[in-house]
């Protein structure tokens, strides 16, 4: 059976990604697999008049964000999980373009799909984008649905 990997942010447009996904899910006969990827929190520390350096979260606070996103990834999963429609759901910790690529390595979706915000040129500058990163080193075909309309 092949999969459709989803990457899922909780963003208002969510459930536009969920559907688009649901629907080729159902047609082709494939399990959906919603990733969310639970970006480390760092804490700034000035080490010097031009280096900074970032720490690791403390493990608690890490725990606890993993365990709430587990919970409301699992309850998105039941929401679109049906007898046409298998679904299963991944935490993931780290840079959400390198997870979501390593995930895909591992699974081999025949698809990964991708919510696009719209959010301008920079913005993208300073932030970077999930969606280009993924788009620029993806082994398989990805769908941007704009979540934005």
């Amino acid at each position: 059976m092949s999969l459709l990997l989803v990457s899922v942010d909780f963003s208002k447009g969510t459930h536009l990604l969920l559907s688009t996904a649901a629907a080729m899910a159902k047609e082709l006969g494939a399990t959906l697999q919603l990733v969310h990827v639970v970006e480390p929190v760092s804490a700034y520390i000035p080490v010097g008049p031009s280096v900074d350096a970032f720490s690791p979260p403390p493990i608690e606070m890490t725990v606890n964000t993993t365990e709430i996103q587990e919970k409301r990834l699992a309850d998105l999963a039941a929401e679109i999980s049906s007898e046409l429609l298998e679904t299963e759901s991944v935490i993931l910790t780290g840079i959400p373009s390198e997870e979501i690529l390593a995930q895909a390595e591992i699974c081999k979706p025949r698809f990964i799909f991708l919510g696009s915000h719209g959010h301008g040129e920079i913005y993208h500058l300073f932030s970077g984008s999930v969606v280009n990163g993924i788009l620029k080193h993806a082994k398989c075909p990805v769908v941007v649905v704009p979540v934005n309309r």
